[in-house]
C-alpha cells in the first residue's frame, strides 16, 4: 500500500505558509528559524527538567512561547550571525523589514521546517537502502508520518495562538511544574556561550595560520567550524557560515 505523503504535503504547507505573510520577516527567514527552534528543544535534557516533553516537542514550545514576556522562543537577533540577516537563500533581508515574529508565526516556521527540510529520510538513513530495503522504507515512511504529526500539531497551536486562547489552568500549572521560564532562561545563556566559544575557537584557527584575507581564511575555516559547532552546540548556518566567520576575523584585527 503506497503513502501518498505530496497530498499531505501540499494541504499542510498551504495552511502553514497563510500564517507567514508574504513579505514578513519570518516569510524570509522562517527555514532556518524552524531549524533553531528544533535545535533549541532538542538541548534540554532529562536532567534539566524537561525529559517528559522529549515527547511533546511541539506542546513544549506552544508552552514556552505562550508563558514568555514577549512571545519569543527564538530570539530574531539570535538568527544574526554579523549583525547583519539574511534570508534562506542567502540574500540580505531587506532594511525596510521589521526584525520580529508573532508566537504564531514561530510555530508556523516549525511546522514548515518539519515538512521542507526534515521530511525527506530519517538521520543517518541510506537514500538507496530507503528504495531497495523495506525495513528501511518502512523506517522512512514512519519518519514522514511523525513529521506530518508535529507539523499538524504545530499547525494547531499556531492557530489557537492567533485567536487569542489562552492557557488552561492545568497548562499553567504544567508550566511552572517544569519551571519553563527558568528553563528558557538558561538555555538562552547556554546557546549565547556556545557561540561565543565557538568564535573564540575559529579566531584562534585564524591565529595559527597565515591568510592573504578574511574572506579566504573564512572560506579554508567554514568547515571545520560548523562541524565544531555542532559538537558544542553552537550552529551556523551552511549558507552564512563564511560570512560570519569573516565578519569575525575583521572585527578581531
Amino acid at each position: 500500500m503506497e503513502f501518498h505523503a505530496d497530498y499531505y504535503k501540499l494541504v499542510l504547507l498551504d495552511e502553514l505558509e497563510r500564517l507567514m505573510p508574504r513579505g514578513s520577516f519570518v516569510s524570509y527567514v522562517w527555514l532556518t528559524l524552524g531549524r533553531r527552534m528544533h535545535d533549541w528543544v532538542d538541548d534540554w535534557s532529562v536532567e534539566e527538567g524537561a525529559g517528559f516533553f522529549d515527547f511533546y516537542p511541539v506542546y513544549k514550545m506552544f508552552l514556552m512561547i505562550s508563558t514568555s514576556k514577549d512571545q519569543m522562543l527564538v530570539r530574531p537577533e539570535w538568527l544574526s550571525e554579523d549583525d547583519h540577516y539574511y534570508d534562506d537563500s542567502g540574500k540580505e533581508v531587506p532594511p525596510a523589514v521589521e526584525r520580529t515574529y508573532s508566537g504564531p508565526e514561530q510555530l508556523a516556521a516549525y511546522g514548515r521546517w518539519l515538512i521542507n527540510a526534515a521530511f525527506e529520510a530519517p538521520p543517518q538513513t541510506p537514500v538507496k537502502r530507503i528504495t531497495r530495503d523495506k525495513w528501511f522504507r518502512a523506517l522512512a515512511q514512519q519518519h514522514q508520518v511523525e513529521c506530518l504529526l508535529l507539523a499538524y500539531e504545530a499547525l494547531s497551536y499556531s492557530l489557537r495562538m492567533k485567536l487569542g486562547a489562552g492557557l488552561s489552568e492545568e497548562e499553567v500549572k504544567t508550566a511552572l511544574r517544569l519551571k519553563l521560564s527558568e528553563l528558557g532562561k538558561s538555555g538562552a545563556d547556554k546557546r549565547h556561550a556556545a557561540m561565543q566559544s565557538l568564535k573564540e575557537w575559529t579566531l584562534q584557527r585564524y591565529q595559527e595560520g597565515k591568510w592573504p584575507s578574511a574572506n579566504r581564511a573564512a572560506h579554508a575555516l567554514k568547515d571545520i567550524t560548523i562541524e565544531y559547532g555542532k559538537a558544542i552546540g553552537a550552529h551556523l548556518s551552511e549558507e552564512n557560515a563564511q560570512r560570519t566567520i569573516a565578519a569575525w576575523i575583521r572585527k578581531s584585527v
